[in-house]
């Protein structure tokens, strides 16, 4: 009997442990609220960096995925400057995609599953650069 009793006791010492590893998981690093502030501010980072305030030629402009949805694929399209240190942008943009790929993921986060539409282009408009779709 007390043999049972022990095994019974370690099955549920073992139950709750493993509990409390999948629950330190969770609150290993970042909480929900602030994961997502890292992203924003990743996000505002990279909305400067993208330096597409004045468009006087739709040339000196390019644009690449941004963003991770739930479901798979971009959230959109960021339009970004030729002129600025693009290897370094399109670093920290893939950065950004995967953390919120990681984000979505960890906070099991849903989301539509439409498909952002890929520009044809670029234009300028009132001196911004502006998507185009065909």
């Amino acid at each position: 009997m007390k043999l049972f009793q022990y095994i019974v006791l370690c099955s549920a010492a073992i139950t709750l442990s493993a509990g409390t590893v999948q629950a330190q998981k969770r609150k290993k690093g970042f909480t929900r609220e602030q994961h997502k502030e890292a992203l924003q501010r990743h996000y505002r980072e990279l909305i400067d960096m993208a330096d597409n305030k004045h468009c006087n030629n739709p040339n000196e402009f390019a644009f690449a995925p941004f963003g991770s949805k739930a479901c798979g694929g971009p959230q959109t399209y960021i339009i970004y400057s030729k002129y600025i240190d693009t290897k370094k942008f399109l670093e920290k943009l893939a950065q950004y995609n995967a953390a919120e790929a990681n984000y979505n993921q960890r906070w099991d986060i849903k989301s539509d599953c439409t498909v952002a539409p890929v520009p044809t282009g670029i234009k300028c408009e009132d001196n911004k650069p502006v998507p185009v779709y065909e």
